[in-house]
């Protein structure tokens, strides 16, 4: 069984190194390099490798002895490559973004904005389209707060593979004070979006950032919150 692997590091069958302890079985020939006999107990053993920081139940599972494994690896490994693909196999899904703003570390927002602690939590529901657009689309929210008049964008993949970005934005009306209830507003505008993605999945969680001037000359992006994106069937 094969799963797609994360961003994170992947290891590799050769990472499968015998204990300190291990030595040839008796009967090898001096001929027979301690390659070939590690060789042999690494094709003997079975292993799980569970991969850090990955999407929900992904797992690969490798059994030596059993030809074709590495082969069938490499080959889901390609598939997941967006340099080998036509249409990126993100087009068509569709996500519920859990929005979540609010003061972050290091983020350049006025020191008053979000001094509270507050957050304020919003939601809305996108479709990432063949032509490379995102279209928000009608959603049943719940008691989730809403984007007003949200307007999409274009996404794009950032990065190489297996560490790579997707990045797109959320044009909205604006987020007031008035509506939130607390010193946590957005003006007008532009929310970006970056999250780690692979294949079809998406992180657990990416980041949300606005566009603002500085001394009104350098235009710069400022953190605003975190969001998570639940996959919709």
């Amino acid at each position: 069984m094969v799963m797609a692997p994360p961003p994170s590091a992947f290891l590799s069958p050769c990472a499968i190194t015998p204990p300190a302890s291990f030595v040839p079985p008796c009967g090898t020939c001096a001929s027979q390099t301690r390659v070939d006999a590690v060789a042999a107990w690494r094709r003997r053993t079975s292993r799980d490798f569970v991969l850090r920081d990955a999407p929900p139940a992904t797992m690969v599972r490798m059994t030596r002895g059993q030809d074709g494994d590495v082969s069938e690896l490499s080959s889901a490994l390609k598939r997941l490559d967006r340099k080998n693909l036509q249409v990126d196999p993100l087009a068509g899904t569709r996500w519920l973004l859990k929005l979540d703003f609010g003061r972050e570390p290091g983020t350049w927002m006025d020191a008053r904005w979000g001094a509270s602690g507050q957050r304020v939590k919003v939601a809305v529901a996108v479709e990432m389209l063949k032509d490379g657009s995102v279209r928000p689309i009608d959603y049943q929210y719940g008691l989730f707060k809403t984007l007003t008049s949200p307007q999409g964008s274009s996404f794009k993949v950032k990065g190489s593979f297996p560490n790579e970005v997707l990045e797109f934005s959320i044009k909205h009306s604006g987020l007031p004070e008035s509506k939130t209830g607390c010193d946590v507003s957005l003006p007008e505008g532009d929310i970006f979006f970056s999250i780690g993605t692979l294949g079809t999945k998406l992180g657990s969680r990416g980041r949300m950032s606005i566009e603002q001037y500085r001394f009104f000359v350098r235009r710069e992006r400022r953190i605003v919150g975190t969001f998570a994106a639940e996959r919709i069937e």
